[in-house]
C-alpha cells in the first residue's frame, strides 16, 4: 500500500476521469526498456491451491496478508470469502503470502493450507518493504493458472468485500466495455514522494517530485488481459517498495496501461457501513473485526441469505456479541447438511448452482442455491428497478458475444448469468 494519505489531492476527480471508453478497450503492447527487475522471470511457488480456477472464476481475489494474520484470513473465509457464497458471485478467493525463517511460523502455514487449500506462498521475504513482490506474485499466478478469469482483484485482508455487488457492478461494466483493458480502483494523482516517515522514498530510489497516476493499494481490479503486457513492464522498471505506485503507477505508465476510477464504489468510514451493507458500496474500510462482524450479519439479513450454517464466524465469541452466530460448521455437520439438501460433497456443475433459482427442472439444489435464494436475490436478478441498473437479465447476450467467445466451451462462476433469458 502506498502513501495512501500523504496528500489533499486523494481522489482527485480531475485525475479520476481521464480515460474514454476506446481508451479502456486498449491492451497495451508490450513496453520498451531492458530489464531492470528479473523478479517477475524468478517467481515460483512453493505451495498453491490445486484446483483454484474449475471453473473459471468471474473474479480471482488475491488477498495480500502478512503470514500473521491468520485471524484476518479466518474471518474472510467465514464472510465474503466463503466457496458457498462465491459460487453465487463469481468471486474465487486465494491469500498471497511470502517465506519465512521461523520453522513453527512456517510449519502452522502448512497445516493452514493443508486444512484450507487456498494459500498462495512464494519465494521472497514476507515483509512490508517485499509488498510489490507479493503483488508481482499474485499477478504471475494468476497469468499462468487463471489465464481466462476475467478480472483480477488485489485486496489488503483488511478490507471487506460485499461481493454480490461486486458481481453487479462487473456485469453492469461489462455489458458497456465487453474487453476492459483499465485498473478500476480509487485513482490517485499527483502525489509528493515523502522522504521519509513510513512511505519514506530516497532519491536514489525514486528522484521525482510527485508519482505518476496509480491506483490506491488497498482494492484495485485488473483485467486479466492486460497482466502479460503489466509483468513485461515491472520487468523493465526499477523496484520501488510502494507496491500500488509501482505496479499501477510507474509499470503501468511504462506500458501505456490506464486507470478507470470507481471511487464511489468505497465506503471509507464506519459511519457509511450501511451502503456497503446494501450494496451501494462494493468495498469497506476501516473496520475492526467486530465491527466488520456485526456488518457481515446484518448483510446476511438484508440479503435473506436462508441456510446460514456454512456462514457461521468464528470470532469474536457469541458470548461477547449475541447477534453474532457460533464457532465454524464441522467437516461432519457441512456433510449432513449437503445430505439433507440433495448435494455430493464434490463441486456442483454451473447448471446444478443456477438452474435451481432460475426456474429450471433439471440438476439439484446446490449451496448456492440454497444460501441466496430470495425475493431480493430475484428481484436483482430481474428487475430493472433494482438497485443495480443493468442486472444479468437485461445484458443483451448478442452485444457480449466477441466478449464470451473468449470463454466458450468453459462453465464460469457468475458468468452464466450473463446470457440468462428472462
Amino acid at each position: 500500500m502506498g502513501p495512501a494519505s500523504a496528500t489533499p489531492t486523494a481522489g482527485r476527480e480531475g485525475c479520476a476521469r481521464l480515460r474514454s471508453r476506446e481508451r479502456l478497450k486498449k491492451v497495451p503492447p508490450s513496453a520498451s526498456g531492458s530489464v531492470v527487475n528479473p523478479y517477475p522471470s524468478q517467481v515460483h511457488f512453493t505451495s498453491t491451491p490445486v484446483t483454484p480456477c474449475d471453473p473459471t472464476p468471474l473474479v480471482l481475489a488475491g488477498v495480500v496478508t502478512s503470514l500473521t494474520h491468520r485471524t484476518r484470513r479466518d474471518l474472510i473465509r467465514g464472510t465474503w470469502g466463503h466457496p458457498a457464497l462465491g459460487e453465487v458471485a463469481g468471486v474465487r478467493v486465494v491469500f498471497v503470502v511470502g517465506q519465512t525463517e521461523d520453522q513453527e511460523l512456517q510449519a502452522e502455514i502448512e497445516s493452514e493450507r493443508a486444512k484450507y487449500g487456498d494459500l498462495i506462498q512464494a519465494n521472497f521475504l514476507d515483509s512490508y518493504r517485499n509488498l510489490t513482490y507479493k503483488t508481482i506474485s499474485l499477478l504471475t499466478w494468476a497469468a499462468t493458472i487463471c489465464p481466462r478469469t476475467p478480472w483480477v482483484l488485489k485486496i489488503d485482508d483488511d478490507m471487506m468485500l460485499n461481493p454480490l455487488a461486486l458481481r453487479d457492478f462487473l456485469l453492469a461494466f461489462l455489458h458497456h466495455t465487453p474487453r476492459p483493458a483499465a485498473i478500476m480502483g480509487k485513482v490517485r494523482c499527483c502525489d509528493p514522494v515523502l522522504k521519509s516517515g513510513k512511505w519514506g522514498v530516497g532519491q536514489e530510489e525514486y528522484s521525482g517530485a510527485e508519482y505518476p497516476v496509480y491506483v490506491a493499494g488497498p482494492a484495485y481490479l485488473i483485467p486479466s488481459s492486460v497482466i502479460p503486457a503489466l509483468l513485461d513492464a515491472v520487468a523493465k522498471t526499477r523496484p520501488l517498495f510502494l507496491e500500488d505506485v509501482y505496479t499501477t503507477g510507474l509499470a503501468a505508465k511504462r506500458c501505456g496501461l490506464h486507470h478507470h476510477s470507481i471511487l464511489s464504489l468505497t465506503s471509507p468510514h464506519p459511519s457509511t457501513l450501511p451502503l456497503w451493507i446494501t450494496g451501494t458500496k462494493v468495498f469497506q474500510e476501516n473496520l475492526g473485526p467486530e465491527e466488520a462482524v456485526r456488518g457481515w450479519n446484518e448483510l446476511l439479513r438484508v440479503e435473506n441469505i436462508t441456510n446460514p450454517l456454512e456462514y457461521y464466524l468464528p470470532h469474536p465469541p457469541a458470548s461477547q456479541h449475541p447477534e453474532v452466530r457460533p464457532a465454524a460448521v464441522s467437516p461432519a455437520r457441512q456433510q449432513q447438511w449437503h445430505s439433507q439438501h440433495g448435494r455430493s460433497s464434490g463441486t456442483p456443475s454451473m447448471a446444478q448452482q443456477w438452474h435451481p433459482q432460475h426456474g429450471s427442472s433439471s440438476g439439484t439444489p446446490s449451496t448456492a442455491a440454497a444460501v441466496a435464494t430470495s425475493a431480493r436475490q430475484q428481484e436483482r436478478l430481474s428487475s430493472s428497478s433494482s438497485r443495480n441498473s443493468w442486472t444479468a437479465a437485461q445484458v443483451d447476450p448478442e452485444s457480449m458475444a466477441s466478449f464470451l467467445e473468449t470463454f466458450s466451451g468453459e462453465q464460469m462462476l457468475g458468468l452464466q448469468l450473463l446470457v440468462r433469458k428472462t
